[in-house]
């Protein structure tokens, strides 16, 4: 479900963001990941997109992590690569040297790769964008770029500037109404566009839904039987 909404917002986005004025038919669709605070599912959510797309559209999807922090996508994937984002910011390798193959078909990942002494100063360069820029125009149907969570710092909002929209992931029962506000505020005075909220460690979904499912089930299996 959430595969299809972002791709629904994405396709919406399309008529109204600015960036996507210069953007050709050919080039990746770029989209952002954040959450207000540190912990909130952030990363998960961002793998889970990411594989959920590169199964469903049998064309290649990758996932950056723009964490230089505290980046765990290379964990997540069970793929321990280098170099990666930093030391292509750094200057000390090439942006194709560091975008590795997953186990996941159709999936590669960009890791964050060793924590720089100035992960902020990284993001928000030229190289930055300059990289972002190539990674378009590179054969990916879909662009994942996982950042850092917004309200401890400001990467996600100058990142999510750069893409078609950013998604928020927001814990149940942990983050605040106002904190999510404020997220929102940061990312309008950035210029980025919120595609949309998700929410993680929900108790219950639907949960009428899935009973009356579970019924409707069981009612086909003793026809059947």
């Amino acid at each position: 479900m959430l595969r299809t909404n972002v791709k629904s917002a994405l396709k919406r986005a399309k008529s109204t963001q600015k960036l996507s004025v210069s953007r050709t038919a050919s080039q990746a669709k770029v989209f952002a990941v954040t959450s207000a605070l540190q912990g909130e599912g952030k990363s998960v959510t961002s793998v889970n997109l990411a594989v959920s797309l590169a199964r469903e559209l049998e064309s290649k999807i990758l996932i950056v992590d723009c964490d230089l922090r505290k980046g765990s996508i290379d964990k997540l994937l069970n793929t321990y690569y280098k170099p990666g984002l930093s030391e292509v910011l750094q200057g000390k390798t090439d942006l194709e040297d560091a975008i590795h193959v997953t186990k996941t078909p159709n999936l590669f990942v960009l890791p964050a790769g060793d924590i720089p002494m100035n992960p902020s100063e990284l993001l928000c360069s030229r190289k930055m964008r300059m990289v972002i820029e190539r990674l378009k125009r590179e054969p990916f149907s879909y662009i994942v770029l996982d950042t850092p969570p917004l309200l401890p710092f400001t990467d996600a909002g100058v990142l999510g500037a750069q893409t078609e929209g950013v998604l928020l992931v927001v814990q149940a029962h942990r983050t605040q109404a106002h904190l999510v506000n404020k997220v929102k505020e940061s990312l309008d005075q950035a210029h980025a566009n919120l595609i949309g909220l998700t929410l993680t460690q929900a108790d219950h979904v639907a949960p009428s839904l899935y009973n009356n499912y579970y019924y409707h089930r069981q009612a086909q299996v003793k026809m059947e039987n």
